[in-house]
């Protein structure tokens, strides 16, 4: 089973996808993580993406759809996309490489993304998630990291993500939903909720 989860920034993907690897056992394939992973290396391919991903646009299509198409042949089992493809133009190409069962779309008013995101708090050890309100200290509770404040999550940043996800995403939304594999889920719902959600979807 090969699932692609969509979703604004803010919208609760990755508590998700913690959620989830305790149930199937997916091999998560997360754009966004590999290019952290590559940035963490200070790698060719890290100081290429770093300064496109810190101003909040994104990596060009040719090397994204490179780095996934890697990752997809070193996999076994179950795949699970995060973060990918993004815009037709990536889509197109994804569907050479790959074949989707199912689309979950996190649907979440930007409104609402955007104060998740301004109040976001990151573990620069080991990419936890967290929020100024739930982190009792800049300590992260899973690795002993620091936890800060990601460089894109700044409001400049966030309004040119929010922005490039209407122009690009939606549009990929609007491509699975006609291949009748598209599912709408309530984002705005707690965690709890959103997950049982997606666990009818899957099971």
């Amino acid at each position: 089973m090969n699932i692609v989860l969509i979703g604004i920034q803010g919208s609760g993907k990755g508590e998700l996808i913690k959620n989830l690897n305790k149930h199937f056992n997916f091999t998560l394939v997360s754009v966004g993580a590999l290019f952290r992973q590559e940035m963490a290396k200070n790698s060719a391919l890290g100081k290429r993406v770093t300064k496109v991903i810190e101003s909040g646009h994104m990596v060009d299509v040719k090397t994204t759809v490179e780095v996934v198409e890697n990752t997809i042949k070193n996999a076994k089992g179950n795949l699970l996309f995060d973060g990918f493809p993004r815009g037709l133009e990536q889509f197109e190409e994804f569907k050479k490489i790959c074949k989707i069962d199912k689309a979950i779309y996190l649907k979440l008013n930007k409104n609402i993304a955007k104060q998740r995101l301004l109040n976001r708090l990151t573990c620069t050890s080991c990419q936890f998630v967290t929020n100024k309100t739930e982190a009792k200290t800049n300590i992260c509770p899973v690795c002993g990291g620091k936890l800060n404040k990601r460089k894109d999550d700044n409001e400049q940043a966030i309004n040119t993500r929010l922005s490039e996800f209407d122009q690009l995403i939606l549009p990929v939304v609007e491509k699975y939903k006609q291949l009748g594999v598209l599912v709408e889920i309530d984002a705005s719902k707690s965690k709890e909720d959103v997950f049982n959600s997606v666990m009818q979807v899957l099971k």
